[in-house]
């Protein structure tokens, strides 16, 4: 399940309608105000934040997922005027960035985005791939069969199966 924070209503629409189009579970807080309660309540897996939002601002948001004990992924959209909050967001656990700057007459390449996210969810196909090799006795030459099994698993819970 992919959560979508932003202040941008053409951004949020387009990410929501791509993700959704491609079988993804998507979550979106009806106000920014709301995010930390639905993250709470459905723990996404992703959560792609969008370090222009304000009151509160994407950074606070962040430190707040991360105070309330909140472990899953994030991609944060960031332009130029944002590079100043870089560190700060990678320090409270930023998993990848998209950049704003690279939009096209305002609207976000999406594939993009969904590309950040599945780097963002390697290590946990790795973790799964190995889980599963060792299930099964160690066995010699079949690194990809888990390693696909296990990406399989982690874009089904991404979709809510």
């Amino acid at each position: 399940m992919i959560m979508i924070i932003t202040h941008d209503n053409q951004r949020r629409e387009q990410l929501q309608s791509y993700f959704e189009r491609k079988g993804y579970k998507v979550l979106v807080p009806p106000h920014r105000q709301d995010a930390l309660a639905l993250m709470k309540e459905a723990s996404p897996i992703v959560v792609i934040l969008d370090l222009y939002v304000s009151e509160p601002s994407g950074l606070e948001l962040l430190r707040q997922f991360r105070h309330e004990g909140y472990r899953g992924k994030v991609v944060a959209l960031a332009g130029p005027s944002s590079h100043q909050q870089l560190r700060t967001a990678y320090n409270l656990g930023i998993d990848q960035i998209v950049g704003l700057e690279q939009a096209i007459d305002g609207k976000l390449d999406s594939e993009q985005v969904e590309s950040a996210i599945r780097t963002a969810i390697r290590p946990l196909i790795a973790t799964r791939a190995e889980e599963l090799w060792i299930q099964q006795g160690r066995p010699a030459g079949q690194d990809m069969a888990f390693w696909l099994q296990a990406e399989q698993e982690w874009l089904q819970k991404l979709r809510g199966n």
